[in-house]
Parts: structure tokens; sequence; C-alpha cells
């Protein structure tokens, strides 16, 4: 089941969508309890308004993007409908 979610991610539409967007090479890492993916790597994307090399800054530039991004991305919601948090939300 688990294999077949990634499959499906892997070559529908929204990550179709992020990678036409977002260029380079990504790769996913997944997370085993939910089949969601629990982060992903890449060549990186060029940031807007970005104010300086600080933790803070990437944080609120992570922050923004994945408001952006997480309406179209599976979440932990959809794949348990016991959880209620926030799909994307930092540690």
């Amino acid at each position: 089941m688990l294999l077949a979610q990634q499959a499906a991610f892997l070559t529908g539409p929204t990550w179709n969508r992020f990678l036409a967007e977002a260029g380079g090479s990504w790769d996913v890492r997944w997370c085993a309890a939910t089949g969601t993916p629990s982060a992903i790597y890449g060549s990186g994307i060029a940031l807007a308004e970005w104010r300086g090399n600080t933790i803070d800054e990437a944080r609120r530039q992570a922050l923004q993007l994945l408001q952006q991004q997480h309406a179209s991305w599976p979440s932990r919601a959809s794949a348990s409908a016991t959880t209620t948090s926030t799909p994307w939300s930092p540690r």
C-alpha cells in the first residue's frame, strides 16, 4: 500500500508541477508511519525577498513557501483520519 501511495504521488500532477516550477533535480524522503513526504532535497529554489543568511530568515522563507504549496501536497491528515496537525509544520 505504501509503495503504491509513493508511486502515485511521484507520477501525479502535484509532484510533476513542483518539478516543472522548481526545476533542477529533487529527491523525496518518506514518513513510514503516514506514507507522506517528510522532506524533499534538491537543487534549490530561487527565493524572492531574501533578507540575509540567518536561521530565522531561512525559517521565514521555508514557511512562506510551504504555506503557498501545502494545499496541493499530501498531508498527514489525508493519510490518517486521526491526525489533526497542520501538514509540513516545523518541529
